[in-house]
């Protein structure tokens, strides 16, 4: 089974001992080392409204805005998820519920300005968050709801306080979408949309650019505090959506790096001249959200469960995805570390029982409605195509439906049954993907899909506030039991993400949605 795939990278100056000794060939690499380097990444898709974290979750936003946005603290996606100092210097958890910043000196902004304390209350206050009408609460709420107050003590101090104990306190400030903005940037901007769009970060690399449905340019940042470690001087995010044609620009050399490579095609595309294929599984599972509001069989459990049955998910896998992806544990990833339960079981693939079930549930044919969006998450026309027809093997009677944009696949009515998701661990524990995708919070932002089991709702409060790793595991094994009888969504696989990249540039892929643009990845 192939893993993650991973590019060498052989930091060589441009220029150097190659060309040693002088002569015409040291002043040729002498021009070109000074030239500007560009990259042109070709993507399927674009973020529907915004870059800037608090403002859009999307994969395409997050491979774009990792280089634009920064944390008070860095996660180490090199060094096993390890937390470090990031624009702030160091933190302490005073108690359970009040956390404190040291923030960095000398750091600017896009814009210019300094970063201080004031700037880092305004990214979590009332404006932004914390109102009950703000902005960003939409697509923050499932991760900062917890925030009761951001106080700057001096220009370099930050206090936030939580309205309860946290377990991950800490590691939501290393995380989406606690990224932290300039004050001024925003204000400047004139509109939340303005603002989402060219958002003022701190990052290596700078907004310049933002054309809807077209392309987005980033631009290195020359006066980025943590050193010249932009790989490039300027990139292009060019949204392309016909896979042949992003192929066929990366092989004429038109196109640096192309996104959204399927699994099934990756071999041939890897054999090609002038072309390689990096990627796999990233820290996302993919499966699909059930609404059990609508007036369907949806809104009984049992039809739920005998959808997750009637998927043969190996089959799957081993079909269309040629070994570069694998089936999760249940709702879980290794990456959670001490969280991870080695011998929960996985769904079972038991078309008998789902029959039994909706039998059980008096289910006679009733259509029920599966929502797709090709083209955005990789091979999800086909997946959907495959898993439809698993379903109606088993008698389910299932029709798929191709939507144009998001808003036609949220719309909230009778035939809103059914529709695909990513499951991203943000943080590497289940707080971050398991209870933040299936709590209360993110029922009620897509318009009420569910309504959790008080019991759910219980436990899943112990494992956001306690400490206590054995109540923990406890909790999560207790909610993923519950689950598995009354399903709010199904997961198929650990969602993989494959890339071209043409002869001559040498690229780390991260096991997550965003794409590293440094020199610690890059090299052109």
């Amino acid at each position: 089974m192939k893993r993650f795939l991973l590019l060498p990278v052989v930091l060589l100056a441009v220029g150097s001992s190659i060309f040693a000794g002088g002569g015409k060939e040291s002043d040729e690499a002498a021009a070109a080392s000074s030239e500007p380097k560009n990259l042109i990444i070709a993507v399927q898709d674009l973020p529907q409204a915004a870059i800037s974290a608090m403002a859009e979750n999307s994969n395409v936003a997050i491979r774009i805005d990792f280089s634009v946005e920064e944390n008070l603290i860095q996660t180490d996606y090199y060094d096993n998820y390890k937390l470090k100092p990031g624009l702030a210097e160091s933190w302490e958890l005073v108690d359970e519920k009040t956390l404190r910043f040291k923030l960095r000196k000398g750091v600017k902004f896009h814009n210019g300005e300094k970063m201080t304390a004031e700037d880092v209350a305004f990214t979590f206050g009332k404006e932004r968050l914390l109102s009950e009408n703000a902005p960003g609460r939409a697509v923050a709420a499932s991760f900062l709801s917890n925030i009761e107050s951001v106080t700057a003590i001096d220009d370099y101090t930050v206090e936030i306080k939580g309205k309860n104990p946290d377990a991950l306190f800490v590691t939501r400030f290393a995380n989406f979408p606690s990224q932290i903005i300039s004050k001024k940037g925003y204000e400047d901007a004139g509109s939340w949309e303005e603002f989402g769009r060219k958002p003022v970060g701190t990052g290596p690399y700078k907004v310049t650019e933002y054309t809807d449905g077209q392309r987005i340019v980033i631009e290195r940042f020359a006066d980025y505090w943590g050193g010249d470690v932009a790989a490039v001087d300027r990139v292009e995010f060019r949204k392309v959506p016909e896979l042949a044609t992003r192929i066929a620009g990366l092989r004429s050399g038109e196109f640096d790096i192309i996104t959204e490579v399927p699994p099934d095609q990756a071999e041939a595309v890897n054999k090609m001249s002038g072309v390689s294929v990096v990627g796999g599984p990233i820290r996302t599972i993919y499966g699909m959200f059930f609404d059990e509001t609508s007036n369907t069989p949806m809104a009984d459990p049992r039809i739920r469960e005998a959808l997750t049955l009637s998927i043969d998910r190996r089959l799957l896998v081993d079909t269309l995805f040629g070994g570069y992806t694998t089936i999760p544990n249940n709702w879980q990833m290794k990456l959670f570390g001490d969280m991870y339960l080695e011998d929960y079981p996985g769904l079972e693939y038991n078309p008998r029982r789902a029959k039994e079930l909706m039998k059980e549930a008096g289910y006679h044919g009733e259509k029920i409605v599966y929502r797709i969006l090709p083209g955005y998450y990789t091979m999800e026309q086909i997946v959907s195509e495959a898993v439809t027809q698993m379903w109606q093997d088993v008698g389910f009677n299932v029709e798929l439906q191709v939507k144009e944009n998001w808003n036609q696949i949220l719309e909230d009515n009778d035939e809103r049954n059914i529709f695909n998701g990513s499951f991203s661990a943000y943080y590497p524990d289940p707080v971050g993907q398991f209870w933040r995708r299936f709590g209360p919070a993110t029922g009620g932002a897509y318009g009420g899909l569910w309504t959790n089991p008080d019991e759910f709702v219980k436990l899943g409060s112990v494992l956001e506030t306690n400490y206590d790793l054995n109540a923990r595991r406890d909790a999560f094994e207790k909610m993923m039991d519950i689950f598995n009888k009354d399903p709010k969504g199904v997961y198929l696989y650990n969602l993989p993400m494959i890339y071209g990249v043409r002869d001559g540039v040498k690229w780390n892929a991260l096991p997550i949605e965003g794409m590293d643009l440094t020199k610690a990845a890059l090299e052109l």
